[in-house]
């Protein structure tokens, strides 16, 4: 039995001494956040070049991988030590700032960066606008990317993980194991609304696709602010499954959302039912960055401040807004009318700049605001974008059809896969029934065996022996009786006769006494051999019985036998015993009818 460790307190002092800081002390104001098998709080540090408040992860001892949650933080202390290097190239990890580790009181504790409020709550106190929530799920997919980098799989991904620090989002609460040795999937200790379709099966453990599927419905409850799916608790697996696997539903969900094509389409690859197709944290990464919408959003509020840009302005305007319906349509659904008019729209405005006869753009393009002159090169690349996806139209819906087929092939192997899973475990339980079956015939066969080698008239002829024994063996208990009785007798004669004896002369009366005692010890030791006769036929009573009941089961014949031997042994014994008990009271008469 693990001990259980208490909650600190409110106001208690956590000693954490280290090399530098032999005083560090930290003292507990709050309990900001739980989890399944830790607890943080909000402390003041004292004696140590940290002056702002920090938070302690508290850690029990009794968790089977604390040596690796030990090396996990280290690492990741390492590595943000590098990053913080001005030479250093290395990515943001997404992750809570480490600071150190300590023990204290059989537990292990993280000091880390103290966050202002987890992502739950940020979300439902703050009106957020598309920007600010796609810079969110950016940065959650970001720190979901570097642990995969690192060959990490996050046991439970959901909001309540992540931490806002100022305006960034950062993962605060680390449940790891190294995809190269994956951990089997709990549902006690998992929120089924992140829970992914291969996580649904009898034996299944956690994956880099499973923490991809949670990021997925992380970023629809961000977007839309509704959850993605909501199972009750209690709900059969197999009714959680089959709302999982419904593509149809999710898609249509996705497609509801203000985002961009590039963006539904990243998170609708997200939830592919077969783990091995699904999209990985880094190109999902790197399509959802460099095709954020926010960045047009922003240009399409800049106005130039002079006047005589005022006709430009206006088309530039128009082509804006081309360009965010053709990021929010699909490109199959544009018509042809649509691309021939954006690209037409374009090409005008492009003519106009370069060959204006009052104003050239070779005069004013020095004139020109940054930002516009960034826009005709982004509009300059979306139309070589578009003359791509409009030539090659076509083969795109024919490698949609194709890909189509391929997902409802993949749907109907997952079905029988899951049908032929039901058919083995059948067959398995019913080997394991004939197994059992031939085991119990082979049983009956040996007792056939056994019941035909007996002899049963043997076995009741020596019973009857053994009955009848009994009944001689009582009588002479019996007559153990009889002679105790007589003692009696002879004692309380032998009372009388001594008062007798006073009044005759001292010879005449130690003689009588002489016989008198040894009658009585004659009859002493006779009775004592009586009584030892009765407890051996008692014994042997209760021996025969036992040997009644072994005969009865059928199980060790031979040694039987070899009991019933020494029983007509130890009954010989006590015949001759009874003789001579019966020659000793015959001459214990002759001697009294003497006297």
């Amino acid at each position: 039995m693990f001990q259980q460790n208490l909650p600190f307190q409110q106001g208690q002092i956590i000693p954490a001494p280290s090399l530098k800081h032999p005083k560090r002390e930290f003292k507990i104001t709050s309990q900001i956040n739980k989890f399944n098998q830790s607890i943080i709080y909000q402390v003041i540090p004292s004696n140590w070049s940290i002056k702002n408040e920090v938070a302690l992860q508290a850690f029990p001892f009794h968790l089977n991988n604390t040596q690796n949650l030990k090396n996990i933080y280290q690492q990741i202390k390492d590595y943000q030590k590098k990053q913080n290097l001005q030479a250093s190239d290395c990515n943001p990890s997404g992750i809570i700032i480490i600071y150190d580790q300590f023990e204290f009181q059989h537990q292990l504790i993280i000091v880390m960066e103290l966050g202002q409020a987890d992502l739950v709550t940020h979300l439902q106190k703050n009106q957020l606008d598309i920007q600010q929530k796609q810079s969110i799920c950016l940065q959650v997919l970001q720190s979901i990317q570097f642990l995969h980098e690192q060959n990490w799989i996050q046991q439970d991904v959901q909001p309540k993980i992540f931490t806002m620090v100022g305006q960034e989002v950062k993962l605060l609460h680390l449940k790891l194991c190294e995809s190269k040795n994956p951990v089997l999937f709990a549902p006690l200790f998992f929120n089924q609304n992140y829970q992914a379709l291969e996580l649904c099966e009898i034996q299944s453990y956690h994956s880099q696709a499973s923490n991809i599927w949670a990021v997925g419905v992380i970023f629809y409850e961000i977007i839309s602010g509704e959850q993605l799916f909501s199972f009750k608790s209690g709900l059969d697996k197999e009714q959680i499954k089959l709302q999982l696997f419904n593509q149809q539903e999710i898609q249509r969900k996705i497609n509801q959302l203000e985002i961009s094509y590039e963006w539904k389409q990243t998170i609708f690859q997200m939830f592919n039912p077969n783990q091995l197709l699904r999209i990985t944290a880094q190109p999902a990464f790197q399509k959802l960055s460099q095709n954020n919408i926010a960045q047009i959003c922003k240009i399409k509020q800049i106005q130039p401040n002079f006047s005589h840009f005022a006709n430009i302005n206006l088309q530039i305007n128009q082509i804006t807004q081309l360009l965010e319906q053709q990021l929010i349509v699909p490109q199959t659904q544009l018509s042809t009318v649509a691309l021939k008019q954006l690209k037409q729209t374009v090409k005008r405005l492009l003519y106009k700049l370069n060959n204006q006869e009052v104003n050239p753009f070779s005069q004013i393009q020095k004139k020109l605001p940054t930002e516009i002159s960034n826009l005709l090169k982004v509009f300059k690349n979306k139309i070589k974008e578009i003359e791509q996806s409009y030539n090659y139209e076509d083969e795109q819906i024919q490698e949609l059809k194709r890909v189509q087929a391929k997902l409802k092939e993949y749907q109907d192997q997952i079905q029988n896969s899951s049908n032929i899973k039901t058919q083995i475990k059948q067959c398995n339980e019913k080997i394991i029934q004939a197994k059992q079956m031939q085991k119990d015939v082979k049983e009956c066969q040996a007792l056939e065996r056994k019941l035909k080698e007996f002899n049963y008239d043997k076995l009741q002829n020596e019973c009857r022996d053994c009955q009848e024994k009994i009944l001689s063996l009582e009588k002479e208990i019996e007559s153990a009786k009889f002679m105790h009785q007589k003692k009696i007798k002879l004692e309380k004669e032998y009372e009388d006769k001594r008062i007798k004896f006073q009044e005759l002369n001292k010879e005449d009366l130690n003689t009588q006494f002489l016989k008198l005692k040894g009658e009585v010890i004659n009859l002493e030791l006779q009775i004592e051999m009586k009584q030892e006769l009765a407890n051996e036929i008692s014994s042997l009573k209760s021996q025969i019985n036992s040997k009644k009941v072994q005969l009865e089961s059928n199980e060790q014949y031979s040694q039987k036998l070899r009991e019933k031997k020494s029983l007509e042994k130890q009954i010989q014994d006590l015949q001759e015993d009874q003789e001579k008990v019966t020659l000793q009271e015959n001459l214990n008469k002759i001697y009294t009818s003497e006297h």
